[in-house]
């Protein structure tokens, strides 16, 4: 009997460091490594450049490189996740790339751990600011045009890898505003906006859009602003029981009616809403699949696909926009359905 008990005890012990033995093999899941590279190049004649300061952050450290006309760029030993590679160089527009560096689709773990790399390419483009731009802006007063003084000129750059994107200056006494030191780009918009004059009389904002050449200052086409007699506004809707006030008995299965004091645009409202839904209604779990919008003059209307849900609040958000750009309004009122 004391034999057989000694035997189970050594048993038990031979067991316990098996156990122990397995439990020191370390397992650890996958670690992913990540490389960026690439050349920078000059973006108005594709030639590489040289001395090209690269920044990105990893775990909230600032880190940073210098990217060569000979060798370009590498960035190493980033793990799976997003990057913003930020690309510097005197008289250059400083640009921005966003590089990801993919997740292992492994999954678990591996004794003893493993590495993975990958490689991203990047090969951004930096443009110089050698461009230029002038014009002038004219007012319509009562059909007089009249140079304006202290309006608001904006040079907005197509492109979102560029910083900063937006420039602006002001004309002066007779109309006249210029740019300097513009990055080269293909596709810029110019905007005066709405202006007020000393009288407080409104005229609505213009826009077009031009291409910028290095090393030159392009002379556009002057702008000419029409005046605002009256704002654009919401001026009735069936959800109202009067002005301004919301029913709480709203038919279901009618269409919701808007009237504004002007004829409205959908083609403007799309584009200045950056929208292809500037008038959209919400609630009772409503999405925009389930409504179709219509413009006729100065009317808009929501079509529900079915009948709206009963006692359930509505609400309608519009930003629309009349033919002339930046006469607009944006705003939104709430009705609900009979029970």
């Amino acid at each position: 009997m004391k034999t057989k008990k000694n035997h189970k005890v050594l048993a038990g012990l031979l067991i316990l460091a098996m156990i122990g033995f397995t439990s020191c093999k370390k397992e650890e899941v996958v670690k992913v490594f990540g490389f960026v590279q690439g050349f920078v190049y000059d973006g108005s004649n594709n030639m590489v450049l040289d001395n090209v300061k690269v920044e990105w952050q990893v775990a909230g450290k600032n880190d940073s490189t210098t990217a060569t006309a000979a060798d370009g760029f590498k960035v190493n030993n980033l793990y799976s996740g997003e990057y913003l590679l930020k690309f510097s160089k005197a008289n250059y527009s400083t640009v921005q790339y966003w590089v990801d560096v993919p997740i292992d689709d492994f999954t678990g773990t591996v004794r003893g751990g493993a590495n993975k790399e990958y490689m991203v390419s990047v090969d951004p483009e930096m443009y110089p600011l050698t461009a230029g731009l002038k014009g002038r802006v004219y007012k319509n007063e009562n059909t007089q045009i009249i140079p304006v003084e202290g309006a608001t000129v904006r040079v907005e750059i197509d492109n979102s890898r560029i910083m900063p994107r937006i420039y602006e200056t002001t004309t002066d006494a007779d109309g006249y505003y210029a740019f300097s030191n513009l990055p080269a780009v293909n596709y810029v918009y110019v905007r005066v906006l709405e202006y007020e004059d000393g009288n407080g009389e409104r005229y609505n904002g213009t826009y077009n859009d031009y291409s910028l050449i290095a090393g030159q200052t392009t002379t556009i086409n002057p702008f000419t602003l029409s005046q605002i007699k009256d704002a654009l506004k919401l001026v009735n809707t069936n959800t109202w029981i009067a002005p301004g006030v919301a029913t709480d008995e709203f038919v279901v299965s009618e269409n919701v009616v808007l009237e504004f004091n002007h004829d409205i645009s959908e083609a403007v409202s799309k584009e200045r809403a950056n929208s292809d839904f500037p008038v959209y209604m919400v609630g009772g779990g409503l999405t925009t699949a389930d409504y179709t919008v219509t413009y006729s003059g100065n009317t808009v209307t929501i079509n529900p696909n079915a009948n709206l849900t009963a006692s359930t609040t509505y609400t309608v958000l519009y930003n629309v926009y009349g033919s002339q750009p930046y006469a607009g309004i944006s705003s939104n009122f709430s009705f609900t359905t009979a029970n």
